[in-house]
């Protein structure tokens, strides 16, 4: 996995996580989500997040088990 590595909705559910965007959302303002972003300015760009957050983030999920 490489440092700059990011994934797009469907990448995060190949990973497991079947979340709605809108629960994304609002996981994310509640700070419990790693924020997306834009790769360009185009309001209708994809979104993307850095997949070293969300393996970060799968980790911290576990680790409550």
């Amino acid at each position: 996995m490489s440092d700059i590595t990011v994934v797009d909705l469907k990448g995060i559910r190949k990973l497991g996580i079947y979340y709605s965007r809108t629960h994304l959302k609002r996981l994310m303002n509640a700070g419990k989500f790693p924020k997306w972003f834009s790769l360009c300015d185009d309001p209708k760009a994809r979104r993307v997040w850095w997949l070293r957050e969300i393996d970060a983030y799968l980790r911290d999920r576990s680790a409550t088990r």
